[in-house]
Protein backbone atom coordinates (compact mmCIF):
# COMPACT_ATOMS: atom_id res chain seq x y z
CA UNK A 1 0.00 0.00 0.00
CA UNK A 2 2.53 2.29 1.28
CA UNK A 3 4.84 1.65 -2.19
CA UNK A 4 1.62 2.10 -4.35
CA UNK A 5 1.11 5.63 -2.77
CA UNK A 6 4.67 6.94 -3.34
CA UNK A 7 4.29 5.35 -6.88
CA UNK A 8 1.16 7.18 -7.54
CA UNK A 9 2.60 10.89 -6.05
CA UNK A 10 6.09 10.41 -8.44
CA UNK A 11 3.78 10.03 -11.36
CA UNK A 12 2.11 13.40 -10.83
CA UNK A 13 5.18 15.14 -10.03
CA UNK A 14 6.96 13.86 -13.27
CA UNK A 15 3.44 14.56 -15.07
CA UNK A 16 3.81 18.16 -13.30
CA UNK A 17 7.13 18.72 -14.32
CA UNK A 18 6.55 17.88 -17.94
CA UNK A 19 3.38 20.15 -18.13
CA UNK A 20 5.48 23.19 -16.37
CA UNK A 21 9.05 22.53 -17.77
CA UNK A 22 8.65 20.60 -20.94
CA UNK A 23 5.69 22.18 -22.70
CA UNK A 24 7.17 25.60 -22.82
CA UNK A 25 10.31 24.18 -24.15
CA UNK A 26 8.07 22.52 -27.26
CA UNK A 27 6.63 25.44 -27.91
CA UNK A 28 9.85 27.48 -28.40
CA UNK A 29 11.58 24.65 -30.54
CA UNK A 30 8.58 24.84 -32.71
CA UNK A 31 8.73 28.27 -33.27
CA UNK A 32 12.46 28.86 -33.88
CA UNK A 33 12.15 26.74 -37.30
CA UNK A 34 9.44 28.60 -38.86
CA UNK A 35 8.49 25.65 -39.92
CA UNK A 36 4.78 23.67 -40.87
CA UNK A 37 2.06 25.52 -39.70
CA UNK A 38 2.29 28.96 -39.39
CA UNK A 39 0.55 31.00 -36.80
CA UNK A 40 -0.78 34.72 -36.48
CA UNK A 41 0.96 34.57 -32.96
CA UNK A 42 4.33 34.16 -32.01
CA UNK A 43 6.20 32.09 -29.25
CA UNK A 44 5.44 34.67 -26.76
CA UNK A 45 1.63 34.66 -27.06
CA UNK A 46 1.45 31.00 -27.18
CA UNK A 47 4.06 30.56 -23.54
CA UNK A 48 1.25 33.49 -22.30
CA UNK A 49 -1.70 31.57 -23.86
CA UNK A 50 -0.37 28.78 -21.92
CA UNK A 51 0.59 30.36 -19.00
CA UNK A 52 -2.83 31.91 -18.22
CA UNK A 53 -4.24 28.34 -18.72
CA UNK A 54 -1.73 26.26 -16.91
CA UNK A 55 -2.27 29.11 -14.04
CA UNK A 56 -5.97 28.72 -14.09
CA UNK A 57 -5.38 24.90 -13.33
CA UNK A 58 -3.00 25.44 -10.03
CA UNK A 59 -5.57 27.87 -8.89
CA UNK A 60 -8.56 25.08 -9.69
CA UNK A 61 -6.36 22.85 -8.37
CA UNK A 62 -5.57 24.87 -4.98
CA UNK A 63 -9.09 25.16 -4.56
CA UNK A 64 -9.73 21.21 -4.70
CA UNK A 65 -6.75 20.64 -2.13
CA UNK A 66 -8.10 23.00 0.19
CA UNK A 67 -11.71 21.65 -0.07
CA UNK A 68 -10.71 18.01 0.32
CA UNK A 69 -8.20 18.84 3.08
CA UNK A 70 -11.31 20.60 5.01
CA UNK A 71 -13.08 17.92 4.62
CA UNK A 72 -10.50 15.46 5.70
CA UNK A 73 -10.03 18.09 8.51
CA UNK A 74 -13.47 17.83 9.83
CA UNK A 75 -13.49 13.99 9.34
CA UNK A 76 -10.60 14.04 11.57
CA UNK A 77 -12.01 16.15 14.27
CA UNK A 78 -16.19 14.09 14.15
CA UNK A 79 -13.61 10.48 14.43
CA UNK A 80 -11.69 11.85 17.16
CA UNK A 81 -15.28 13.52 19.25
CA UNK A 82 -16.93 9.85 18.72
CA UNK A 83 -14.14 8.02 19.68
CA UNK A 84 -13.15 10.42 22.47
CA UNK A 85 -16.37 10.44 24.11
CA UNK A 86 -16.96 6.72 23.87
CA UNK A 87 -13.63 5.33 25.29
CA UNK A 88 -14.31 8.49 27.94
CA UNK A 89 -17.28 5.93 29.08
CA UNK A 90 -15.92 3.26 28.78
CA UNK A 91 -13.10 4.49 30.95
CA UNK A 92 -15.70 5.40 33.41
CA UNK A 93 -16.68 1.69 33.77
CA UNK A 94 -13.41 0.70 34.40
CA UNK A 95 -12.90 3.44 37.22
CA UNK A 96 -16.36 2.63 38.84
CA UNK A 97 -15.07 -0.84 38.53
CA UNK A 98 -11.70 -0.25 40.60
CA UNK A 99 -13.77 1.67 42.75
CA UNK A 100 -16.48 -1.18 43.50
CA UNK A 101 -13.32 -4.02 44.47
CA UNK A 102 -11.43 -1.60 46.75
CA UNK A 103 -10.53 -2.96 49.54
CA UNK A 104 -10.12 0.13 51.70
CA UNK A 105 -13.57 1.00 52.11
CA UNK A 106 -14.53 -2.30 53.54
CA UNK A 107 -12.17 -2.74 55.90
CA UNK A 108 -11.76 0.61 57.32
CA UNK A 109 -15.45 0.50 58.36
CA UNK A 110 -14.82 -3.03 59.85
CA UNK A 111 -11.31 -3.11 60.81
CA UNK A 112 -12.30 -2.00 64.31
CA UNK A 113 -13.37 -5.53 66.19
CA UNK A 114 -15.09 -3.26 68.94
CA UNK A 115 -16.56 -0.89 66.71
CA UNK A 116 -18.91 -2.56 65.00
CA UNK A 117 -21.84 -5.15 65.56
CA UNK A 118 -21.03 -8.71 63.99
CA UNK A 119 -23.80 -8.93 62.08
CA UNK A 120 -23.47 -5.37 60.53
CA UNK A 121 -19.93 -5.95 59.57
CA UNK A 122 -21.16 -9.59 57.70
CA UNK A 123 -23.89 -7.42 56.05
CA UNK A 124 -21.46 -4.97 54.76
CA UNK A 125 -19.43 -7.29 53.70
CA UNK A 126 -21.47 -9.64 51.88
CA UNK A 127 -22.45 -6.02 49.81
CA UNK A 128 -19.29 -5.46 48.70
CA UNK A 129 -19.24 -9.13 47.29
CA UNK A 130 -22.29 -8.57 45.62
CA UNK A 131 -21.23 -5.56 43.88
CA UNK A 132 -17.82 -7.25 43.16
CA UNK A 133 -19.04 -9.65 41.50
CA UNK A 134 -20.80 -7.74 39.12
CA UNK A 135 -18.97 -5.03 38.65
CA UNK A 136 -17.13 -6.18 35.54
CA UNK A 137 -20.18 -7.53 33.79
CA UNK A 138 -20.63 -4.07 32.47
CA UNK A 139 -17.61 -4.15 30.79
CA UNK A 140 -18.28 -6.64 28.55
CA UNK A 141 -21.36 -5.86 27.36
CA UNK A 142 -20.35 -2.18 26.59
CA UNK A 143 -17.38 -3.24 24.24
CA UNK A 144 -17.61 -5.50 21.08
CA UNK A 145 -14.61 -8.23 20.07
CA UNK A 146 -12.57 -5.59 18.62
CA UNK A 147 -12.10 -2.71 21.41
CA UNK A 148 -11.83 -5.34 24.23
CA UNK A 149 -9.26 -6.41 22.52
CA UNK A 150 -7.77 -3.06 23.50
CA UNK A 151 -8.61 -4.02 27.45
CA UNK A 152 -8.40 -7.23 27.41
CA UNK A 153 -5.10 -7.10 29.59
CA UNK A 154 -6.72 -4.76 32.57
CA UNK A 155 -10.24 -6.86 32.69
CA UNK A 156 -8.39 -10.14 32.72
CA UNK A 157 -6.31 -8.55 35.59
CA UNK A 158 -8.98 -7.14 37.51
CA UNK A 159 -10.63 -10.08 36.91
CA UNK A 160 -8.07 -11.84 39.06
CA UNK A 161 -7.81 -8.97 41.82
CA UNK A 162 -11.51 -9.47 42.66
CA UNK A 163 -11.14 -13.11 42.97
CA UNK A 164 -9.05 -12.35 45.76
CA UNK A 165 -10.45 -9.35 46.93
CA UNK A 166 -13.61 -11.71 47.34
CA UNK A 167 -11.77 -14.14 49.30
CA UNK A 168 -9.89 -12.12 51.46
CA UNK A 169 -13.33 -10.55 52.35
CA UNK A 170 -15.02 -13.38 52.47
CA UNK A 171 -12.58 -14.67 55.02
CA UNK A 172 -13.53 -11.62 57.54
CA UNK A 173 -17.15 -12.58 57.19
CA UNK A 174 -16.11 -15.92 58.55
CA UNK A 175 -14.14 -14.18 61.38
CA UNK A 176 -17.14 -12.10 62.26
CA UNK A 177 -19.62 -14.88 61.83
CA UNK A 178 -17.97 -16.47 64.43
CA UNK A 179 -17.65 -13.32 66.42
CA UNK A 180 -21.39 -13.51 66.39
CA UNK A 181 -21.44 -16.90 67.43
CA UNK A 182 -19.18 -15.73 70.15
CA UNK A 183 -21.50 -12.93 71.64
CA UNK A 184 -24.58 -15.20 71.40
CA UNK A 185 -22.77 -17.61 73.37
CA UNK A 186 -22.18 -15.44 76.03
CA UNK A 187 -25.53 -14.06 76.33
CA UNK A 188 -27.25 -17.91 75.90
CA UNK A 189 -24.74 -18.50 79.64
CA UNK A 190 -26.30 -15.32 80.91
CA UNK A 191 -29.79 -16.44 80.41
CA UNK A 192 -29.27 -19.89 81.57
CA UNK A 193 -26.95 -19.02 84.53
CA UNK A 194 -29.99 -16.32 85.30
CA UNK A 195 -32.53 -19.64 85.40
CA UNK A 196 -30.09 -22.12 87.25
CA UNK A 197 -29.97 -18.74 90.32
CA UNK A 198 -33.69 -17.61 90.37
CA UNK A 199 -34.46 -21.95 90.45
CA UNK A 200 -36.91 -20.71 87.48
CA UNK A 201 -37.19 -22.73 84.46
CA UNK A 202 -37.58 -21.17 80.93
CA UNK A 203 -39.99 -22.14 78.29
CA UNK A 204 -38.37 -25.24 76.29
CA UNK A 205 -38.15 -23.59 73.15
CA UNK A 206 -35.96 -20.36 74.64
CA UNK A 207 -33.25 -23.55 76.75
CA UNK A 208 -32.91 -25.03 73.59
CA UNK A 209 -32.34 -21.98 71.37
CA UNK A 210 -29.33 -21.26 73.97
CA UNK A 211 -28.21 -24.74 74.52
CA UNK A 212 -27.75 -24.55 70.68
CA UNK A 213 -25.87 -21.53 70.76
CA UNK A 214 -23.82 -22.62 73.52
CA UNK A 215 -22.82 -25.31 71.30
CA UNK A 216 -22.77 -23.82 67.93
CA UNK A 217 -19.31 -21.61 69.79
CA UNK A 218 -17.51 -24.48 71.45
CA UNK A 219 -13.91 -23.92 70.99
CA UNK A 220 -13.89 -20.28 70.00
CA UNK A 221 -12.55 -17.55 71.48
CA UNK A 222 -12.69 -13.70 71.24
CA UNK A 223 -9.42 -12.97 72.33
CA UNK A 224 -8.25 -15.54 69.38
CA UNK A 225 -10.55 -14.35 66.76
CA UNK A 226 -9.59 -10.25 67.36
CA UNK A 227 -5.86 -11.31 66.40
CA UNK A 228 -7.13 -13.35 64.01
CA UNK A 229 -8.54 -10.16 62.13
CA UNK A 230 -5.58 -8.16 63.33
CA UNK A 231 -3.89 -10.38 60.69
CA UNK A 232 -6.28 -10.31 58.14
CA UNK A 233 -6.40 -6.67 58.66
CA UNK A 234 -2.72 -6.57 57.90
CA UNK A 235 -2.85 -8.84 54.78
CA UNK A 236 -5.63 -6.54 53.37
CA UNK A 237 -3.82 -3.52 53.34
CA UNK A 238 -0.43 -5.47 51.79
CA UNK A 239 -3.05 -6.45 49.48
CA UNK A 240 -4.17 -3.44 48.43
CA UNK A 241 -0.53 -2.64 48.20
CA UNK A 242 0.45 -5.17 45.72
CA UNK A 243 -2.48 -5.78 44.05
CA UNK A 244 -4.50 -2.74 43.77
CA UNK A 245 -2.63 -0.03 43.17
CA UNK A 246 -0.43 -1.34 39.94
CA UNK A 247 -4.18 -1.56 38.78
CA UNK A 248 -4.47 1.76 38.80
CA UNK A 249 -1.20 2.38 36.83
CA UNK A 250 -2.26 -0.24 34.45
CA UNK A 251 -5.28 1.14 34.02
CA UNK A 252 -3.64 5.00 33.45
CA UNK A 253 -1.24 3.21 30.76
CA UNK A 254 -3.72 1.20 29.08
CA UNK A 255 -6.05 4.04 27.93
CA UNK A 256 -2.75 6.42 27.74
CA UNK A 257 -1.95 4.10 24.71
CA UNK A 258 -5.60 3.77 23.71
CA UNK A 259 -5.68 7.84 23.15
CA UNK A 260 -2.31 7.78 21.13
CA UNK A 261 -3.80 4.98 19.05
CA UNK A 262 -6.72 7.12 18.15
CA UNK A 263 -5.10 10.29 17.68
CA UNK A 264 -2.64 8.09 15.08
CA UNK A 265 -5.24 6.88 13.39
CA UNK A 266 -7.35 10.13 12.91
CA UNK A 267 -3.84 12.10 11.67
CA UNK A 268 -3.89 9.15 8.92
CA UNK A 269 -8.08 10.80 7.25
CA UNK A 270 -5.60 13.68 6.44
CA UNK A 271 -2.92 11.84 4.16
CA UNK A 272 -3.88 12.78 0.60
CA UNK A 273 -3.87 9.45 -1.27
CA UNK A 274 -4.21 7.14 2.21
CA UNK A 275 -6.44 6.24 4.44
CA UNK A 276 -10.17 7.45 3.73
CA UNK A 277 -11.15 6.27 6.97
CA UNK A 278 -9.01 5.98 10.37
CA UNK A 279 -9.70 2.41 11.09
CA UNK A 280 -9.14 1.18 7.73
Amino acid sequence: MMRKSWTKWILIAVIALALIVGVPIIINECYKTNSGYMTIWGAADALSYYGTILGSLVAVATVVVTILFTYKQIQRDSYLRQENEKWFDVESVFSNALNTINLMPPLIETMEINGIEPKEAIKQIQRYLVNANICLDQILTSLDSADYRKVRTLSNSMERAREKFCQVMQNRAEIYEKLFQVDEKENAERILEVEKQEQQSLPIRVRMRCQEAVARAHGLNFDELKIELEQLNEDTAKMHADIFRPLLQLKQRTFELIRTELSQKADRILNFGGDTHADT
